[in-house]
């Protein structure tokens, strides 16, 4: 049972180390699925999740753990102690080894109590570990499907272009001017001499 419990201690170390290689790259992920403008709304959201999602999985595996110790230790210890003493220690592993220490019609059971309630831990916590596993492969899953999702960058795309090289934002070339035209001149046809000094009467004197 020792062991057993060494092996807990040794997986809630790769657990914690886990989630130190886990939190920066879905703090990326978060962050680079949104353009510039909405930063803030995707740190918010960045710490409302991990939040809301540390207190969840410690209650749903907290209650998985404690209802698997508990019908485990109910279980092994039926009719063998006292019901007082039984339900008192069902609570968790550790008032069950407090009563051990503490209360003296329970020291009669030190030996029995202890080690069933170590070996009822370890069990829960099996279950509690097998749970997470799942839940762990459906976000692997959601991963797999979704991510990396990158927002593109208005500020630096010209549509229809492609980006240079350097990273810069290409410049449109310039258009040619545009031919111009004469306006149109209002043009009067005019008689040649000899018509117009025909088709005058000069007085003669």
């Amino acid at each position: 049972v020792d062991s057993s419990l060494a092996h807990v201690v040794i997986v809630t170390i790769f657990l914690a180390v886990g989630m130190a290689n886990i939190v920066a790259p879905a703090t990326d992920s978060i962050m680079g699925s949104l353009p510039r403008e909405k930063a803030g709304v995707g740190s918010a959201m960045n710490d409302t999740t991990r939040q809301v999602g540390g207190a969840v999985g410690v209650a749903v595996l907290g209650s998985v753990l404690s209802s698997r110790y508990s019908s485990e230790l109910a279980g092994a210890l039926e009719g063998k102690v006292p019901t007082a003493i039984l339900g008192g220690a069902r609570d968790s592993i550790g008032a069950a080894l407090g009563m051990v220490r503490d209360v003296p019609a329970a020291r009669p059971y030190a030996a029995l109590l202890t080690s069933t309630g170590k070996e009822a831990f370890v069990s829960g916590f099996h279950t509690a570990v097998i749970v997470a596993a799942g839940i762990l492969i459906i976000a692997a899953v959601g991963v797999y499907r979704w991510l990396p999702a990158r927002a593109l960058d208005l500020d630096v795309i010209v549509q229809g272009t492609d980006m240079p090289g350097d990273g810069s934002a290409p410049q449109p070339e310039p258009a040619e001017p545009a031919p111009v035209e004469p306006d149109p001149v209002d043009l009067v046809h005019l008689a040649p001499p000899v018509e117009l000094a025909d088709g005058i009467d000069v007085g003669r004197t």
